[in-house]
């Protein structure tokens, strides 16, 4: 919208042919802010790696016109996000504060939630088998090879645990199984 002056001339004439000219002005001032229509694009997305391009088009599908014309910008921020667990499933909620603004500074504003669904349990890769030799450092062999893992969560971060004992098993080929556990935030 904008504020449009249109200028009018006034003539008036008697009966003489005497006439004078008086001049005014029609101002419009756009006061009405612009009507916003919040996103209508799917918000509801599962957790697998592609959420930007989901949260852009959910951006994105908002829209906005305005009574008296002209360009209406459209801003977005997020409010807050909160995590939580449905059942083993984490919920990310993100809330959105939309406004849209035209020419003459007139906005409005409105909130609408985007909701990430992480289905999936993180998965461990553990490293390969580890074989030490006598006259070798154990122990930083140990160590190296306890955080040589490899976790895939697409959403969240992780807990890894793993069930070693810290007791060295018997030098003379002894062996000992070491299972990795990774937990995500909902168990």
């Amino acid at each position: 919208g904008n504020t449009t002056i249109r200028k009018y001339s006034f003539t008036a004439t008697d009966d003489c042919g005497n006439s004078i000219v008086a001049f005014g002005n029609v101002i419009l001032e756009d006061r009405i802010a612009p009507v916003l229509t919040l996103p209508t694009a799917t918000n509801n997305v599962a957790c697998n790696g592609n959420i930007a391009t989901a949260v852009t088009n959910w951006i994105n599908s908002a829209s906005a016109t305005d009574q008296c014309g002209g360009t209406v910008i459209i801003t977005s921020a997020i409010t807050n996000e909160i995590r939580d667990c449905n059942g083993v499933n984490t919920r990310i909620r993100r809330n959105y504060l939309f406004t849209a603004t035209d020419n003459c500074g007139n906005a409005t504003t409105g909130t609408a939630t985007f909701t990430i669904n992480d289905n999936t349990a993180p998965t461990i890769a553990a490293p390969a088998n580890l074989t030490v030799a006598c006259g070798q450092d154990i122990g930083a062999a140990v160590v190296d090879w306890l955080d040589n893992y490899t976790v895939t969560e697409a959403c969240q971060s992780v807990t890894v645990r793993n069930s070693y004992t810290g007791i060295l098993p018997n030098l003379c080929g002894g062996s000992q199984t070491v299972i990795w556990t990774v937990t995500d935030g909902c168990g």
